[in-house]
């Protein structure tokens, strides 16, 4: 019965949605592996001496932080023998002075997935403070045909529009993602846009990358504000090992063919049950 309320016009998205996958393969190509830096405000009247860390995407591996302010570190690096989900540093670990005071930001430098921008948050001996982060959703897509290339997209995944500033994708850096710490790209840029532009609910930009080293890693790096809070910017960077991308092939003619006849065979199906519940009714 669910079958003769399918029309041609519903199928038309079903036939672009296969063939994005078909070629960019979506999340495919999305590592976790790599090098994730996210930053949080401490948006609350007291200080903050305690941080706790949810995952998103892949399990943690390791994780460091930097406070934005002095570039110290108000927690020492964790490593993790088995990955997590999440963690916490607690007060009894906070460095000597290094509170985060009301306005202050933290950023937090993991390897595999990051820090969740919408479930972590600061807390006050233990107990959880008004916490402010913002990031758009980076993927890397490795696709080959004739040549090698990777597709570099961001996404705006929140309700509101988001300014983007200081976009730096750089390819063939070198370094050791897999150590806890700070990751800082030292190869070539490709792309920069320093000055703001604005990605919609569910905008994505897409930048393409040729020439780079497979063995070597590609970065990509910008501060996200609200388009409504302009003057927040939260620092963002994801870096990923090339070789830790899986390689997706782009559909050859005859592939091409094949999903366009079954497509076609989907839309005759369609019509032929709809002229039939038709008759029924009649």
């Amino acid at each position: 019965m669910l079958l003769t309320k399918m029309n041609c016009r519903g199928l038309v998205p079903t036939f672009f949605i296969l063939s994005t996958i078909m070629i960019y393969g979506f999340d495919v190509s999305q590592a976790f592996a790599g090098k994730k830096h996210r930053a949080f405000k401490n948006n609350d009247v007291v200080s903050a001496n305690d941080f706790h860390v949810n995952k998103s995407g892949g399990q943690i591996k390791s994780a460091a932080n930097r406070r934005v302010a002095s570039g110290n570190k108000s927690f020492p690096d964790k490593a993790f023998g088995t990955a997590v989900d999440s963690f916490d540093w607690t007060a009894a670990e906070l460095n000597a002075g290094e509170e985060i005071l009301p306005g202050g930001i933290l950023v937090i430098c993991t390897t595999g997935g990051a820090a969740n921008t919408a479930t972590s948050y600061f807390t006050k001996d233990a107990v959880e403070i008004d916490t402010t982060s913002i990031r758009v959703r980076a993927n890397w897509t490795r696709v080959t045909d004739t040549t090698e290339h990777i597709f570099a997209t961001i996404t705006n995944d929140n309700i509101e529009s988001v300014e983007i500033t200081n976009l730096e994708i750089r390819i063939d850096s070198t370094g050791d993602l897999s150590i806890p710490g700070e990751f800082v790209p030292d190869g070539t840029i490709v792309t920069s846009i320093p000055g703001p532009f604005t990605l919609l609910p569910g905008e994505t930009e897409k930048y393409l990358l040729l020439g780079y080293d497979p063995s070597l890693i590609v970065s990509m790096s910008c501060d996200v504000a609200l388009a409504s809070a302009v003057s927040d910017t939260f620092l963002q960077l994801d870096a990923e090992l090339v070789s830790d991308l899986s390689l997706v092939p782009v559909p050859t003619v005859s592939e091409w063919g094949m999903a366009v006849m079954a497509l076609l065979v989907l839309v005759a199906g369609s019509i032929v049950l709809r002229r039939v519940a038709a008759q029924r009714l009649a």
